[in-house]
């Protein structure tokens, strides 16, 4: 299986402090999915503030004239996927940008686990909004 994009780490997401950025595709913004991550995320990152991306952006526009600048602000980066394991295109980019950084990145699934290690592998529809599916592990 090809990876789009491979991430082991050891993070301890106990000592990160300051803003982590929660990045998850945008059809789970405002949904029951992302208020339950949110709320996960918050938990996970005693330390730091969590600032979920459908409360930041306000458009794919905004994101693209914003993100670069805003990624530096950012101690940490958790993401999630849609119910079928699947993130867009902004996602992946999203989580390059942060490992590019060194900036501590988990994979949080819906069933309650908290991955730093996962490949973001290719989809076999890929579009802009099915981009890559999330191998956790």
């Amino acid at each position: 299986m090809r990876s789009l994009l491979q991430l082991t780490a050891n993070v301890n997401v106990a000592d990160v402090e300051g803003i982590v950025y929660l990045a998850s595709p945008k059809p789970t913004f405002g949904t029951k999915l992302a208020r339950r991550m949110i709320g996960r995320a918050r938990k996970l990152f005693p330390r730091a503030g969590v600032i979920a991306a459908g409360d930041l952006f306000t458009s794919n526009e905004d994101w693209l004239k914003r993100w670069p600048f805003t990624l530096g602000a950012f101690a940490g980066l958790a993401f999630f996927s849609e119910a079928d394991g699947t993130v867009g295109l902004g996602v992946c980019k999203e989580v390059a940008d942060a490992q590019a950084l060194d900036l501590p990145v988990v994979f949080l699934d819906d069933e309650g686990g908290v991955f730093d290690a996962f490949d973001l592998v290719p989809h076999d529809a890929r579009s802009a909004r099915r981009f890559a599916r999330v191998v956790a592990g």
